[in-house]
This record gives C-alpha cells, sequence and structure tokens, in this order.
C-alpha cells in the first residue's frame, strides 16, 4: 500500500479533484468484501452508487470523461468539460 503522502502527492499532480478514500487498515474493504485492488467507486451527491470499477482506470481519458459525464447527466447535473 502506498503512503498517504505519496496518494495525496500523486492527486495533486494530477489535478485530480474526486474524493478519495484510504482504506489503510481494510475496514471499508472489508465492509463491502472486496476482493480485488484498486477499484473505484462513482457515488453520488446523495451517497447513491452509480458505478463501480474494478482494476486500473485512466481518469484522464476521453472514454472515463464521457462515463463520468452520463452518470452526472443521469442524476440531472451539468456535465463538465
Amino acid at each position: 500500500m502506498e503512503p498517504k503522502d505519496a496518494v495525496k502527492n500523486l492527486w495533486k499532480k494530477e489535478s485530480v479533484t474526486l474524493k478519495v478514500l484510504i482504506d489503510r487498515f481494510g475496514k471499508v474493504s472489508n465492509q463491502y468484501n472486496i476482493q480485488s485492488h484498486p477499484i473505484k467507486f462513482l457515488i453520488d451527491s446523495e451517497g447513491k452508487l452509480m458505478a463501480t470499477g474494478l482494476g486500473y482506470r485512466d481518469w484522464n481519458s476521453e472514454e472515463m470523461n464521457k462515463l463520468v459525464n452520463i452518470l452526472i447527466q443521469k442524476t440531472g447535473g451539468k456535465p463538465q468539460a
């Protein structure tokens, strides 16, 4: 597992604005029976699970940008550039 500061620095360097949960002790992984890492969840502002991604994803790709914007539109939000 990467140190917390290394993760923070990488996300800052990459200008990632998503919230990140660092599950250092596996509490959340155990609660949700996570069997694979890394895993990503897209959760709307009301806490509803919108999508799950297993394995690496390039969040800067056009494909991921389109997916996130589709999910935002489904919840009545405005897509981002």
